[in-house]
C-alpha cells in the first residue's frame, strides 16, 4: 500500500473518531453516591449540612436500608460544609437526582436565600424538587432514632403525594420559591412543615411563612384551610356546630375558584370572592330517622355556620398574614397584573398591611340525602 494512502486512511480514522459519541467520563451506578434528601441548618455563623446518600450495589436489584448512608459536615458556606462531606464520603456524592430539601429553623430566620444559592448555582435544584419545613434542626429528621417511621425519599415522597392528593398545590417545589422571591411585587411562599408524631411516626403538619426569603411565622393545619381556599383543591376539615342537634360535622371541602374583585382605589378595598362545595362526611345525627322538614331545616342551619364559621376564619386568617406583610395570597400578583397603577411605585409592603380585605364566600353544601 502506498504511504499517501495509509496517511489518508489515518486521517479519515482521526476525522472520524472526532465525530463519534463516546462516555470518556462514564462512571458506573455502584461508583456514585447518591444524594435524594439533603437537610441544611444554620447555627453559630455556620452552614450545616445532613445529605443522605444511596449506595446502590449493582449485585442486588432492590434497595435496602443497609445502603442508606447519613454523612453531616460544616462550613462558612453551604459549598465548604458539601466539600466537607465529599472528603467522607466512601464515593463520589453525584447531586443530580437531589428530591428533596429540609429546611431548619436556624437557616429560614438567617436567609433562606443564602442556603440555597449554592445549589441553584451548581444546577442540582430540579424545577419538582420539593421543600419542607422544620421546626428546629432540620438534620435531626435526617438523623433520627431508628425507632422513628425511616426517613428516606421514599417515606417522605409518599407523605408529600398524600398531602397533594387531598389538597393541590401543597407540596411546594424550588419553582414556587423562586417566582416568589423573583417577582415585580415581592411575594411569599409556604413550605409544608415535617414534624415527628409521637416517636415512630413523621406527618405534616402547617407550614412555615416565607416573605422575603426569610421566615415571617409558622402557621397550623387550621390556618392552612383558609390558604386553601385560595389555592384550590380538597380537603377533610372537621367543624364544630353549635346550636343544632349535633355536636360536630366532618366535612369534604371542594375549593373550586378564587376571583379577586377591585371595589375600591382609595382607599384601597378588595374583595376575595370564594366558591366551593361541601360534602358531609360524618356526622353525630341519623338523618333517616328524622321527618323529611326537619332534615331541611337541619340543613339550611348547619350551612348558615358552616359559612359564618369559614368567613370568620378565612378572615381572621387573612389580617394575620397582613399583619406579618407576608403575602401568600398573591394578591400584589393580581393587582400588579390588572390594576398596575394602583402598585407602581409604592411600597407594597406598607400597601398590603393597610388595604381592606372583604370575603364573599359561597359554597354548595351537601349535609343529608333527602329520600
Amino acid at each position: 500500500m502506498k504511504p499517501s494512502v495509509i496517511w489518508k486512511l489515518l486521517l479519515l480514522f482521526c476525522i472520524t473518531a472526532a465525530f463519534c459519541n463516546g462516555c470518556w467520563d462514564k462512571k458506573e451506578f455502584n461508583q456514585l453516591a447518591i444524594a435524594q434528601t439533603i437537610a441544611i441548618d444554620y447555627e453559630d455563623g455556620q452552614y450545616q449540612l445532613t445529605i443522605q446518600l444511596l449506595m446502590p450495589n449493582a449485585a442486588e436489584e432492590t434497595i435496602s436500608s443497609e445502603q442508606m448512608w447519613v454523612i453531616d459536615g460544616q462550613g462558612d458556606s453551604v459549598g465548604d460544609a458539601l466539600e466537607q462531606i465529599s472528603f467522607c464520603a466512601p464515593r463520589e456524592i453525584y447531586l443530580e437526582h437531589l428530591d428533596i430539601v429540609l429546611l431548619g429553623q436556624g437557616l429560614l430566620e438567617h436567609d433562606m436565600g443564602q442556603g440555597l444559592e449554592f445549589l441553584m448555582k451548581q444546577h442540582v435544584l430540579r424545577r419538582r424538587t420539593s421543600l419542607l419545613a422544620v421546626e428546629g434542626r432540620a438534620g435531626d429528621i435526617l438523623q433520627a432514632k431508628p425507632d422513628l417511621a425511616d426517613v428516606d425519599i421514599f417515606y417522605l415522597s409518599n407523605l408529600l403525594r398524600d398531602q397533594k392528593r387531598r389538597v393541590k398545590g401543597s407540596s411546594t417545589i424550588i419553582n414556587d420559591y423562586y417566582l416568589a422571591m423573583n417577582d415585580t411585587v415581592p411575594g411569599a411562599v409556604v413550605i409544608p412543615r415535617i414534624v415527628a408524631k409521637g416517636e415512630k411516626e413523621l406527618c405534616l403538619d402547617g407550614g412555615a411563612l416565607v416573605c422575603q426569603k426569610e421566615l415571617a411565622g409558622w402557621v397550623d393545619q387550621q390556618w392552612l384551610t383558609s390558604y386553601h381556599w385560595i389555592t384550590g383543591g380538597r380537603e377533610i376539615y372537621t367543624l364544630p356546630l353549635e346550636q343544632t342537634q349535633q355536636r360536630a360535622v366532618t366535612l369534604d371541602i371542594h375549593k373550586k375558584r378564587c376571583q379577586w374583585e377591585l371595589l375600591s382605589a382609595e382607599p384601597l378595598r378588595v374583595r376575595a370572592n370564594l366558591q366551593g362545595s361541601i360534602y358531609i362526611v360524618e356526622n353525630d345525627t341519623l338523618a333517616e330517622t328524622l321527618p323529611l322538614q326537619q332534615i331541611e331545616q337541619l340543613n339550611r342551619q348547619v350551612e348558615a355556620q358552616v359559612k359564618q364559621q369559614l368567613t370568620e376564619q378565612i378572615q381572621k386568617d387573612f389580617k394575620q398574614v397582613q399583619q406579618q406583610g407576608c403575602d401568600v395570597l398573591r394578591l400584589g400578583r393580581w393587582l400588579y397584573a390588572w390594576h398596575p397603577e394602583l402598585v407602581r411605585g409604592r411600597d407594597w409592603p406598607q400597601l398590603f398591611g393597610e388595604l381592606e380585605i372583604e370575603v364573599n364566600l359561597e359554597t354548595e353544601i351537601e349535609l343529608y340525602e333527602l329520600k
